[in-house]
């Protein structure tokens, strides 16, 4: 049982996890007068307010007989690879998920200054591979509309990059990279790296307009019998530390920078116009 004060969507949460392994994310205020519930506790199936010990159930529905008191903001919460997402709304599509069971890694947590679109859009974005990653594009990216909420993108480029990484690429026999992206709702990506077969997920929490949190996962095949899933553990720890060190070189060329999708140029920036289009198009919600 345990619980964090969160800040998301220009306000203060409070996360919790029940006895019995049951999660949910609600207003940081109690609505009786006002105390901070990220400083009460959770007792059994409900979080208890510091001040009166109101007792609240996941539901955000007060268990106490003569008095009828609802927290009005509850959001909806599912765990997933060791991070719990929200739903922020009814009726949203379900949570974009891997299709077979995978060793996952640790999850890599970075707050980063800059609207959470600036993410989706830059996954789109292949004219920065070159000068930002060493990537050498070998053909021309072919972007698709997989559903109404989710657009891919795949392209193969050269390893051409002279830093460290790089190198050790080239060492291992890695010269070529075949990525797919898959974006879902604007703030779920997963990559697939062919050549290496693991893929990597990430999803974006906004939490003001000008900042985000990033989640990041890698995933590989589980392979059979105890030795193979010691080295397979390794192995995929080992390729989550290269990716963060990868997207890192991003988030440095994009510190505090501003979403201004039209300012795009048309005979450069195609796959983000796709992108620009494909986002506007979702569904919003109200809360942020």
């Amino acid at each position: 049982m345990s619980l964090k004060k969160v800040h998301a969507f220009e306000r203060d949460w409070v996360v919790f996890r029940t006895q019995s392994g049951m999660i949910s994310a609600c207003q940081n205020i109690c609505p009786h007068i006002g105390a901070d519930l990220s400083n009460g506790h959770v007792e059994s199936e409900f979080l208890v307010c510091p001040l009166h010990h109101w007792k609240f159930g996941t539901n955000g529905q007060l268990n106490m007989d003569g008095h009828k008191c609802q927290l009005k903001q509850v959001l909806t919460c599912e765990e997933y690879l060791g991070i719990i997402f929200v739903k922020l709304g009814e009726n949203l599509p379900a949570l974009p998920k891997l299709d077979y069971q995978k060793v996952s890694s640790k999850v890599f947590v970075y707050n980063y200054p800059a609207p959470y679109q600036m993410v989706g859009i830059n996954g789109f974005d292949t004219q920065h591979l070159l000068p930002i990653h060493g990537r050498k594009l070998i053909e021309e990216p072919k972007v698709s509309v997989k559903s109404a909420q989710t657009l891919s993108i795949r392209y193969k480029a050269k390893v051409i990059g002279k830093g460290i990484r790089d190198r050790l690429f080239r060492l291992f026999g890695l010269l070529e990279v075949d990525v797919d992206i898959d974006c879902s709702g604007g703030n779920f990506l997963i990559f697939h790296h062919h050549k290496v077969k693991a893929s990597t997920y990430f999803t974006l929490m906004p939490i003001d307009e000008k900042s985000a949190r990033i989640f990041v996962v890698t995933n590989r095949e589980k392979p059979k019998g105890f030795m193979s899933s010691i080295k397979h553990r390794i192995l995929v720890e080992i390729q989550q530390l290269l990716i963060v060190n990868f997207i890192k070189e991003d988030f440095e060329a994009l510190w505090n920078s501003e979403f201004r999708p039209e300012n795009l140029l048309h005979s450069q920036d195609e796959s983000m116009k796709i992108w620009v289009e494909h986002y506007q198009k979702l569904t919003r919600t109200s809360i942020l």
